[in-house]
């Protein structure tokens, strides 16, 4: 199931990317290929838009619409189309836009060579189709990092696996290596895939480039930051340490066992081992419903933590072993039976 939502996911934001896509490319063609000519202005309004989601919720929003007419060779046009691309958006942005064009004034508008009759009146790049792609990006992105480190969700852990000897070994959700691959392939595609846009806008577009596109920059050189500094870090634990190995005695548990542990760390390096520790945490899911709508809560029942060392001088060559007990409690009465089984991880 997690995959099957990472498709989910990635398909979403790939079907977004499009649209925006596909309007950033119909705007840079309209603006660099649309011939200018004298236009004048006849009339000017702003247009009221309704609409109306599934819950009967309804939005809002305003477009300009200057009326020009302009001649091409013997033939006279009308058009009331402003800019490259369709967009509509609060009132007093609309208003600024308008009042930009004086009625009967001249301007310089821009039509279509191979259709004249298609014009538009402001040659500017517009940031709104660029949106459209940083910010699906975030969905791909996640997507793309859950099928490739092949990490669970919390409400299905992997249960624990059947070894050679009486012992059963726990899993991880997501290796060290199968992390550096997830991070390095969603760093590299956030970059390309919101560098890519940006690039082509601020070589574009003519400043001043406005709050949408100075803030979604910003926020993008974060995330790409981030995203680096993590790879980095799975990168500096991998260059440490080997996958540590975690083994129990039954495959399974219940309030009031006693959970054996057997640990095994290798490192790769001498290291100064500050702390390390080994943590039990209870979760309770609980399903809530509200209407047609659904949603899972969690909520922390019990956590218990052992600390296995602190301050050790640690060497490759002898690897650390630890053998820690863990107590489930037994829940109070109120809290049985569980609308779903509890979580231990």
């Amino acid at each position: 199931m997690p995959k099957i939502f990472s498709a989910i996911f990635m398909l979403a934001g790939i079907v977004f990317i499009g649209i925006g896509a596909s309007q950033v490319i119909s705007q840079h063609k309209k603006i660099q290929t649309f011939v200018p000519v004298q236009a004048t202005v006849i009339s000017k309004n702003i247009e009221r838009h309704v609409s109306r989601n599934s819950k009967g919720r309804t939005s809002v929003t305003y477009e300009p619409v200057v009326n020009y007419t302009y001649t091409v060779g013997r033939r006279n046009f009308n058009s009331g189309t402003v800019l490259p691309i369709s967009l509509r958006s609060s009132y007093g942005w609309a208003q600024e836009i308008i009042d930009s064009y004086g009625i009967g004034s001249t301007t310089e508008a821009y039509y279509n060579p191979a259709f004249p009759a298609e014009s538009f009146l402001m040659r500017k790049y517009l940031f709104f189709p660029y949106i459209f792609i940083l910010f699906p990006m975030i969905f791909v992105c996640l997507g793309l990092y859950f099928l490739i480190s092949g990490g669970n969700s919390e409400t299905n852990p992997r249960p624990p696996a059947v070894t050679r000897s009486s012992l059963y070994k726990m899993l991880p959700s997501s290796s060290i290596a199968k992390r550096i691959q997830g991070t390095s392939a969603i760093t590299a595609l956030w970059t390309a895939g919101c560098g890519a846009p940006l690039l082509h806008y601020y070589t574009y577009a003519k400043a001043p480039y406005g709050t949408a596109a100075a803030i979604s920059s910003l926020v993008a050189v974060i995330i790409a930051a981030t995203m680096i500094s993590i790879a980095i870090k799975n990168i500096t634990l991998q260059a440490n340490i080997k996958e540590p190995s975690i083994f129990v005695k039954t495959p399974s548990f219940k309030p009031g066992d006693t959970i054996k542990l057997t640990i095994s760390q290798i490192l790769k390096k001498q290291l100064l081992i500050e702390s390390a520790q080994v943590g039990l945490i209870a979760e309770r899911y609980e399903r809530k419903s509200s209407g047609s709508k659904s949603s899972i809560s969690k909520t922390v029942i019990f956590e218990q933590w052992v600390t296995l060392t602190e301050n050790y001088p640690a060497s490759p060559a002898i690897p650390l072993s630890y053998t820690p007990d863990l107590a489930i409690p037994t829940p109070p009465n109120h809290l049985r039976p569980p609308s779903k089984p509890d979580k231990i991880r």
